[in-house]
């Protein structure tokens, strides 16, 4: 008789734990406060761009906020771009912090932000062997830029999408600015990254949470970095990303980066810099004045009306040229409602007029 008491016992737990849900309010109340609004202004303060990030914490301790790296594109080819964060849950606060692009990755679609001063809380990343199919989830983040929302749901699928690879296929629906928001199991840890939604389909799509470890287990240790230029006031790129102007301190992974330094009326310098074996590094670099009889190339964009961006500046639509001396790569970024964005690089050769032409796909839309 004791044997049959315990074995119900031991169904009736097993049914109890299965009928009630996972206690997300716990989960939100504790977890929540890591999660902030993004928002990209441009210089004169007009919204371009809004998302979600969310607070981690590296090997060494440090924090830092993921995000997605189509939230903060705008801000990584512009001077003039701000990048901020604000944290309004629980109590709805106003203060906006300032965020500065660490690292983008494209390929994942993810980005490193580094936030002044340490966050309220920090989310843990599952181990990879987070929920399976039609296991609860939920979702946290700021849709359509408003308030803290968060959508509990299911994993109801995987998706291999051409292009980005597996993901995170979610019943709980998701908008535009939920887009770098943490999806969280049921233990408050997070199994993937809101990226996207195919529209007109119950399609809501998240990075595993395995691809944003291995690319944070590749980026652990900081070096300290100082670049000088002569004279000062050159803008400075690293892989890309725009980081500010000389004189600029800088905090980066200790591998190697393409760093490239332009100033008006002075040549393009390009050269790669890192691994370095100290905790801080100091270089100075001289410019050369520009030559006025560098090659005129002509870009043209398919479709006509997409924006054309040269080395991170931004042409007028009806004079797509630009001077560059030969041998200078240039970083050729077109834009456009219903297509994909498209990087390419070209090669300015001795020709003293030249022309490139480069044609954007259609996609579907990211948020």
């Amino acid at each position: 008789m004791r044997k049959t008491t315990i074995f119900f016992l031991l169904v009736f737990a097993s049914i109890t734990n299965s009928i009630y849900a996972a206690d997300w309010a716990s989960i939100v109340r504790e977890f929540g406060p890591a999660v902030a609004k993004i928002t990209v202004t441009d210089g004169k303060g007009a919204v371009i761009s809004q998302g979600t990030g969310f607070m981690v914490e590296n090997a060494e301790g440090k924090q830092r906020m993921v995000s997605n790296a189509h939230v903060v594109a705008e801000a990584e080819h512009s001077d003039t771009a701000t990048l901020s964060a604000e944290f309004l849950y629980p109590n709805d606060s106003e203060e906006s912090i300032p965020l500065m692009i660490e690292m983008i990755n494209r390929e994942q679609d993810l980005c490193f932000l580094k936030l002044e001063g340490d966050a309220p809380a920090v989310l843990e990343l599952s181990d990879g062997q987070g929920a399976g199919l039609m296991e609860e989830i939920i979702v946290i983040g700021y849709p359509l830029g408003r308030n803290f929302k968060t959508t509990p749901g299911y994993l109801q699928a995987y998706q291999d999408i051409e292009g980005i690879g597996r993901m995170l296929d979610l019943s709980a629906v998701v908008a535009p600015g939920n887009s770098g928001g943490p999806v969280l199991d049921t233990k408050g840890r997070v199994i993937g990254v809101i990226t996207a939604v195919i529209h007109g389909f119950n399609f809501n799509l998240a990075i595993p949470v395995s691809n944003l470890s291995a690319l944070m287990e590749s980026d652990s240790e900081q070096i300290d970095v100082s670049l000088n230029s002569s004279p000062d006031g050159a803008w400075v790129f690293v892989d890309g990303a725009y980081k500010g102007k000389t004189p600029l301190e800088l905090e980066l992974f200790n591998r190697e980066y393409k760093l490239r330094i332009e100033k008006e009326e002075y040549e393009v310098f390009e050269t790669e810099i890192g691994p370095w074996k100290g905790q801080s590094e100091k270089a100075d670099f001289a410019l050369v004045k520009e030559i006025d009889d560098n090659p005129v190339i002509e870009i043209i964009a398919i479709p006509s009306k997409a924006r054309i961006s040269v080395n991170n500046r931004e042409l007028d639509a009806d004079s797509a040229t630009v001077q560059y001396p030969s041998g200078s790569i240039l970083r050729i970024l077109l834009t456009a409602p219903g297509y994909k964005e498209k990087l390419e690089f070209y090669e300015v050769t001795e020709d003293p007029e030249q022309r490139v032409e480069i044609e954007l796909e259609g996609k579907f839309k990211l948020w």
